[in-house]
């Protein structure tokens, strides 16, 4: 009621089936005075999600016309990025996520475009490392084998992943999208660590 501390929590992610849980936590001893053990079961709220900034994200073909990658962290699904139609660029296209911390396990989720979803990433590469010059192939994505849903504005949460070694630096890169374009549109995208 009147007294209260903060505390810190280390949670296996690997028993959590969702992004944001509800943790059980009961109080069975305490040498702080004035926090008496109880017998009945508390709740809290933990979440994994990782706060994502513009600065941490880049891509070699942004479009100039439309689309910037600030879009993607506003809140607001019917605002998009869109990788470059409008100008030539040589390889693949892609959106590349340079965190500051370094994370065993990762789920992402991105969003289709309201209009013209047809563009999003049918099929992808998902590329892992530690610096932009170790990334290697980590998984190929692809629709029919993945669950990818193109429908106009629906969100796709990717499966969890785990790595061996912590990873900080992502690149999701392009192979096709829903309409075989070597462009491609998101929006909305978010990240859950550990």
């Amino acid at each position: 009621g009147t007294n209260s501390m903060d505390i810190s929590l280390n949670i296996d992610p690997s028993y959590i089936t969702d992004c944001d849980v509800v943790v059980p936590l009961r109080i069975v001893s305490t040498n702080v005075d004035g926090i008496d053990p109880d017998d009945a079961q508390g709740w809290t709220l933990g979440t994994t999600r990782i706060a994502l900034t513009v600065d941490m994200l880049s891509s070699n073909a942004v479009e100039p016309t439309e689309g910037s990658l600030a879009n993607l962290l506003d809140g607001d699904p019917s605002t998009f990025f869109h990788s470059a139609w409008s100008v030539a660029v040589s390889g693949a296209h892609y959106l590349q996520i340079n965190l500051p911390d370094a994370y065993s396990w990762l789920q992402i989720e991105y969003g289709n475009r309201i209009s013209a979803s047809t563009n999003t990433p049918a099929w992808f590469n998902f590329y892992t490392g530690t610096s932009n010059a170790d990334l290697t192939l980590f998984k190929a994505y692809a629709w029919d084998t993945d669950g990818l849903n193109g429908d106009s504005g629906a969100f796709n949460l990717l499966a969890p992943v785990s790595f061996s070694t912590p990873q900080s630096v992502f690149r999701i890169e392009n192979t096709g999208s829903w309409n075989g374009n070597v462009f491609f549109v998101m929006t909305e995208l978010a990240m859950w660590g550990y």
